[in-house]
């Protein structure tokens, strides 16, 4: 199975262009976000609270910063401590749930869309997984995010591939998740290729 990690910081794009590769790859490839993870454990242990399931906070997303009636935590607040915790126990508890789900689901491709830590940045590198950065200038920070300059140390050229969210067209980013796709189905090495990555998706083609 291959791993391909999406990162690191918060309002980048990152699902979006998970989103898109998974198209390119299905029926072979799927989106396996730990965010989902972490929120499933959490709902499961604090529903009678008032925490409500994920898909409901995709349809309210500004729910997710209001106080939870049975806590004094907000939902974002609630599922980073839910987060932290298990991480503080096994730091790659949730990477490795992703992980062994996937394989248990036989997917040749995995794509997890937010690889925030450092842990989970060398566990997929471990495995030999791709790794991408997705970079976007223009994007504001995203209130109650966390983890978003832990793999900010980490160098560009560490990443397998430099993606500069530049684009006002969606069609634009979609030729580069297609050509990140070819390479990996047909086994290129990405490293060579990220500033030429990072070159096309800064620069719209005419």
């Amino acid at each position: 199975m291959k791993v391909i990690g999406i990162g690191h910081r918060s309002g980048t794009g990152k699902s979006t262009f998970a989103a898109m590769m998974q198209a390119a790859l299905e029926p072979f490839g799927a989106v396996r976000p730990i965010g989902s993870e972490i929120k499933a454990v959490a709902h499961a242990q604090f529903h009678a609270e008032g925490l409500q399931p994920e898909v409901y906070y995709e349809e309210h997303r500004a729910a997710r910063l209001e106080m939870l009636p049975g806590l004094t935590l907000t939902p974002t607040q609630l599922w980073c401590k839910v987060a932290e915790l298990a991480r503080a126990i096994e730091p790659q508890y949730w990477i490795r749930l992703v992980y062994n789900r996937a394989l248990a689901e036989r997917l040749p491709y995995v794509i997890i869309p937010d690889v925030r830590t450092l842990t989970e940045f060398l566990f997929i590198r471990d495995y030999a997984g791709l790794l991408i950065r997705m970079d976007r200038p223009q994007a504001a920070p995203v209130p109650g995010a966390q983890f978003d300059d832990e793999l900010g140390a980490v160098a560009a050229l560490d990443w397998d591939c430099l993606v500069l969210n530049s684009f006002d067209d969606l069609e634009q980013l979609e030729h580069v998740a297609l050509d990140i796709c070819l390479d990996v189905a047909l086994g290129r090495r990405r490293a060579a290729r990220a500033n030429e990555i990072a070159r096309r998706s800064a620069t719209p083609e005419e």
